[in-house]
């Protein structure tokens, strides 16, 4: 196949160049995967919409391999690249659009969550043009971060907060260094986890071994959160890749009630191929709360959801090309109906209108 490769630029990451350049460590292995499987292979550096446009309309890929995490250094804009992608009719990995735009905003992906009866912290939002309203609601301790963000950006030591003057200094923080709302939710203090997911093509995703980021080596007094010093800063005290344990000490009962909660949370956010879902159990009673869903998540070598499927018995490579076939999966399947129809595919909104009609 013809496979494009294509990531978020990173020159433009700006305060937070560590986690943007990271997607370096990613492109690279994924480039020599598919190169050493005998694929044709790009790798495009996404600056310009025009320029994706004409790059893709260049090198014609079956395939896109979709490693934007951003637009020109602004998290909120990755959707619109896989909405591109769409919009030009190529097989794009990963999540749709609307999957990305959703598990990106922290405050409507809990929304779908409670509709669905899935269980998350109770929280508000708080934006500069409407103050925060409903925290008297929420039981103390809190955590204050950007609502639209990811890579845990926003979020150090000071964001876990006990009291509600310190709670409105961190949302006075956020408007100001993040542009953007606040999200003030409960604090689920106890052992946190992720869930790898990773689907077969044309199928249901497989839930992989769970991880856990262990707290024990944690300095004294320091809450338990995995900030993005820990994720970035090599000079960390507190380092993930220093404290991430896969797979987890768990009992079957309390993986088996995860791995539900994982699959439910991500189908309800309509991810797809691959994910990871971060959980927490609370300390005081063991009950599970879904944090948030990550589609498309990392896939450099030290990574959660490439440590889980090693785990696993999938390796590397192995893991990047089930994705790809994923993909792959879709254009057989709209190719074998138009052999069948030997008509174009209906789009969902004419098939609802339909339905709709004949109602």
């Amino acid at each position: 196949m013809r496979i494009a490769i294509i990531y978020n630029d990173p020159t433009h990451a700006g305060a937070h160049e560590a986690a943007e350049f990271g997607v370096l460590d990613e492109v690279e292995p994924i480039v020599d995967c598919f190169a050493g499987a005998g694929h044709e292979t790009s790798l495009f550096a996404v600056r310009e919409a025009g320029a994706l446009c004409q790059h893709l309309k260049s090198v014609q890929p079956d395939v896109v391999f979709n490693c934007c995490e951003a637009f020109r250094g602004d998290a909120r804009l990755e959707s619109n690249v896989a909405a591109l992608v769409e919009l030009l009719g190529i097989a794009c990995t990963g999540s749709p659009a609307l999957a990305l735009g959703l598990a990106l905003d922290k405050h409507l992906a809990k929304i779908v969550f409670e509709g669905h009866g899935i269980r998350t912290p109770a929280h508000v939002v708080a934006t500069p043009e409407n103050g925060c309203h409903g925290w008297q609601h929420l039981q103390f301790p809190l955590i204050v971060k950007p609502v639209a963000e990811d890579a845990s950006i926003g979020i150090d030591d000071g964001a876990v907060v006990d009291g509600a003057a310190a709670m409105f200094e961190r949302v006075r923080r956020v408007w100001r260094e993040h542009a953007q709302a606040a999200l003030v939710e409960e604090f689920i203090d106890g052992r946190e986890f992720n869930v790898s997911l990773l689907a077969r093509p044309g199928g249901n995703f497989d839930v992989l071994p769970i991880g856990e980021i262990r707290f024990d080596s944690l300095p004294r007094g320091r809450r338990r959160v995995l900030d993005y010093d820990a994720k970035w800063n090599p000079a960390a005290t507190f380092r993930q890749t220093d404290v991430a344990l896969c797979p987890a000490r768990l009992d079957l009962v309390s993986a088996a009630r995860m791995a539900r909660l994982a699959i439910d949370a991500a189908t309800a956010l309509g991810a797809r191929d691959y994910a990871r879902v971060e959980l927490r159990q609370r300390e005081d009673d063991g009950e599970f709360f879904v944090i948030e869903v990550n589609p498309n998540p990392d896939l450099s070598d030290g990574c959660e959801f490439l440590r889980s499927a090693r785990a696993a018995g999938i390796g590397n490579d192995a893991t990047i090309q089930r994705i790809a076939a994923c993909a792959a999966a879709r254009i057989h399947s709209t190719d074998d109906y138009h052999e069948r129809n030997d008509q174009p595919v209906p789009s969902p909104a004419r098939a609802v209108f339909r339905t709709a009609r004949q109602r």
